[in-house]
Order: C-alpha cells, then sequence, then structure tokens
C-alpha cells in the first residue's frame, strides 16, 4: 500500500491428483498495521485432473541467496 518492499513466503498446495474437476476453497484473512480491520476473503481452485509439475524459481526457493 505504502511502496515498500516486502519479500512474501510463497505459499504451495499440493492437491491429489483426479480424473474428474475438484474445486477447493482457501479462506484467507490478512493483517496490517495500515489496515482498521482484517481483509478477508475466499479464493477458489478447480483442478482437472492434468498433472503438471511445478517448481518454484531458485530465487524463490526457501533459503535461497538474494
Amino acid at each position: 500500500m505504502h511502496g515498500l518492499p516486502l519479500a512474501l513466503t510463497p505459499l504451495v498446495l499440493t492437491f491429489p491428483a483426479a480424473e474428474e474437476e475438484r474445486i477447493y476453497e482457501l479462506h484467507y484473512q490478512l493483517h496490517a498495521e495500515n489496515l482498521a480491520k482484517p481483509a478477508d476473503g475466499t479464493l477458489t481452485i478447480v483442478t482437472r485432473g492434468d498433472i503438471r509439475p511445478f517448481q518454484l524459481p531458485s530465487g524463490m526457493a526457501q533459503g535461497a541467496e538474494s
């Protein structure tokens, strides 16, 4: 909000393999000093049986040098 750089830890989720479409919801709540009250919401995640490996870019991996 103030243009200050802030490195956030990536959140990686894995879901069970399934041929049929599955829908998941991720409920979240953000807390920050510059918010009068926490901001909350829901992310809807749809999986469709196509299995693709995912890797974080090397600069985002935990413990990676900047």
